[in-house]
């Protein structure tokens, strides 16, 4: 038994990787950000988005960069916190929302297939930002690229920011679309067109003006195009 099989076991356990698939990604850079990894402090919520998540509940994808640097904040969810003090653009998320929530813990939407994914999962002081979501980059593509072939159920993509947009524009096959420029235009993809694309800007304070006049229809328009099987973003 090598070290953290226990940890990559879970991603097999909840439908993200069959066992012969895992081992690729068990890298000696991967092992060495989880090593130093300072958030999240529990090393067992480094995979917390995709164990809470599993691959067949997966409705909305939401990508964030990397886990809060503050050890009490990081609980391996993006944007989601067990902190009483509210992360600014999980703030403005909840404006877009229009809802007032008593907590920043957003587990509630996790367990109701709402991925909340960072593309790099560890923060450390040793490593940039940089290094490390090259690192995890082609773990974070696996994840994407599967859930971009689903086709038995409609999900809807939230591109924040043109990080976010990259992690999943790399992915696409689609060539008409492969290239496009962060937009607020609402993109289709997947063989059967079930996968809705949001694109805005970072809900960020520093790029809200952006953000806010275009979030609240855009999760409108998600709530259309899922239906019956909606998140229900106030239930926290």
């Amino acid at each position: 038994m090598s070290k953290y099989d226990e940890l990559f076991n879970n991603l097999i356990n909840t439908g993200w990787f069959k066992e012969e698939e895992i081992k690729p990604f068990k890298t000696e850079q991967v092992i060495n950000l989880i090593d130093e990894c300072k958030t999240p402090k529990n090393k067992n919520d480094i995979f917390r988005a995709l164990i809470n998540t599993p691959f067949n509940k997966v409705k909305v994808v939401i990508i964030g960069q990397d886990p809060y640097p503050n050890p009490d904040f990081a609980h391996g969810l993006a944007f989601s916190t067990d902190d009483k003090k509210c992360p600014g653009s999980l703030k403005n998320i909840y404006k877009a929302l229009n809802i007032s929530p008593s907590t920043n813990n957003l587990s509630k939407w996790a367990d109701n297939g709402v991925l909340l994914l960072n593309s790099a999962l560890t923060y450390s002081e040793t490593s940039s930002l940089a290094k490390r979501v090259k690192i995890w980059r082609p773990f974070i593509d696996n994840i994407i690229k599967k859930i971009l072939s689903v086709t038995d159920r409609k999900i809807v993509f939230f591109l924040w920011g043109n990080d976010a947009q990259k992690v999943v524009f790399r992915n696409l096959d689609e060539s008409n679309i492969k290239g496009k420029k962060l937009s607020n235009e609402t993109v289709f993809a997947g063989k059967n067109k079930n996968i809705l694309i949001l694109q805005s800007a970072h809900p960020s304070p520093l790029t809200a003006y952006k953000f806010l006049p275009y979030a609240p229809l855009q999760f409108k328009t998600c709530d259309e195009f899922l239906a019956e099987n909606k998140i229900n973003w106030a239930d926290l």
